[in-house]
């Protein structure tokens, strides 16, 4: 039987844009002019939808390696293929920060310095290397990608021992993953989120056949107690749900999936025109703040649309050109 291509797990594009949306909703609640409400209170845990990305990219960027036989030897065909999906819409998006906090200059009533590109810190986005400086980011959602980024490194490099024939060794190398997280408590690198991305890699490891159930429950269960320590409860239940929904969760409606599709468009985009189009709508005369914000949603949404096809589309589809040298055989 032939192995399913991971880009059509429906699931995964299901949560891509649920998680998308919540840290949207997430951002809408740094909108001053809604009111103060225990509804507006809810969109802090929004938030959680960086959570959720983790634990996706922890399961379908190790699944796509292992559908497509990665080697330690396609290293770098690994990081070229990521970079060149991700880096790109990453990089446009932030010239249009800048360019938006230019025109904000000239709107009308503005009372604030004048604008001023600080070049340091734009160069510290190239290669997230504000992450370690600690420097501030242009948009506040950049420091997930920087996570991102240190878990392809880490997983690229040590996926022959996540995968490894013998179960021993593939274990030990689990729990020393998860054990990782308690070096540090800062939240500005992947080893605080370990747990996240290891629940996705757990489900991975056991959906692809490396490990038998009960080795999987094992090892969930020791992640779980590590994640419970580190973060909570609250984020263990959302772990659990979001496994859940990858396995059970077999169709997916056309509008969710489209939402799936524009989520990395959206994550981009949307923290520099929620406010923004929250003040140009309420110019409206007479219009209800709620239902302004409902069409600013609806604005980010089309906009994160229009931004997949104009800049994201054409480099996921030069991303997928790029294949490593062990092609695994079609099973029949």
């Amino acid at each position: 039987m032939a192995e399913p291509k991971s880009g059509n797990i429906q699931s995964i594009q299901l949560l891509r844009g649920i998680a998308a949306f919540m840290v949207l909703l997430n951002h809408g609640y740094g909108v001053k002019a809604l009111p103060d409400s225990a509804f507006k209170y809810s969109f802090l845990y929004g938030s959680t939808g960086v959570n959720i990305f983790f634990i996706i990219s922890g399961f379908i960027i190790p699944y796509s390696m292992f559908i497509n036989n990665y080697k330690l030897s396609d290293f770098k065909d690994f990081f070229l293929k990521r970079v060149t999906r991700i880096e790109p819409p990453y990089i446009v998006s932030i010239f249009l920060v800048l360019l938006l906090n230019y025109s904000t200059t000239f709107s009308y009533g503005y009372t604030g310095p004048a604008f001023k590109i600080d070049w340091l810190n734009v160069l510290g986005h190239i290669g997230y290397l504000n992450a370690f400086t600690g420097s501030h980011w242009l948009n506040t959602a950049y420091w997930t990608l920087a996570v991102e980024f240190e878990f392809y490194i880490l997983l690229a490099l040590l996926y022959p021992l996540i995968t490894h024939r013998n179960r021993w060794v593939m274990s030990a190398t689990f729990i020393g993953l998860a054990a990782a997280t308690f070096i540090t408590d800062s939240s500005r690198h992947i080893i605080h989120y370990l747990p996240f991305f290891l629940y996705g890699i757990g489900l991975f490891l056991y959906r692809s056949r490396k490990i038998t159930l009960p080795l999987y429950l094992f090892l969930t269960a020791v992640n779980t107690l590590i994640c419970y320590m580190v973060c909570g409860t609250f984020f263990v239940w959302l772990s659990l749900i979001v496994l859940l929904a990858i396995v059970l969760i077999k169709r997916v409606p056309g509008p969710f999936m489209l939402l799936g599709t524009i989520s990395y468009s959206l994550y981009l985009t949307h923290g520099v025109l929620i406010t923004r189009f929250m003040g140009l709508v309420l110019k409206l005369h007479g219009i209800n703040v709620w239902v302004a914000f409902v069409i600013s949603l609806i604005l980010c949404l089309v906009f994160a649309w229009f931004y997949y096809i104009i800049v994201e589309k054409y480099f996921l589809n030069l991303s997928k050109k790029i294949r490593y040298r062990h092609p695994r055989l079609t099973q029949k």
